[in-house]
């Protein structure tokens, strides 16, 4: 299994110049993962609403928002199963950036 790590960058004041998580060099990756018959699980790090493109490529995606210092130790525990990942997300998530 691979465990992929992309996210975006957010500050206060600014906005952000666009909603999509770009990633060409990660769809390129996930291809080969794919291919190698591996499953792949994005784990999303984001401010808020983001376009996830190619959603299909992943197997699941684990969307994160504002992680603190034991993301790691519950990050696992949601990939192995001790823990039920039942939080509800406060936003809607756009198909596309018109949404």
């Amino acid at each position: 299994m691979a465990i992929v790590f992309n996210g975006l960058w957010s500050a206060e004041e600014e906005d952000r110049p666009t909603l999509e998580m770009r990633s060409e060099d990660l769809k390129d990756f996930l291809k080969k993962t794919k291919n190698g018959g591996r499953k792949a699980i994005l784990v999303a790090n984001v401010p808020g609403p983001t376009i996830i493109p190619n959603e299909e490529i992943y197997d699941s995606i684990l969307v994160n928002f504002y992680s603190g210092e034991r993301f790691s130790q519950a990050l696992m525990d949601v990939i192995e199963g001790k823990v039920n990942p039942s939080g509800k997300l406060p936003v809607t998530f756009p198909n596309q950036q018109n949404d």
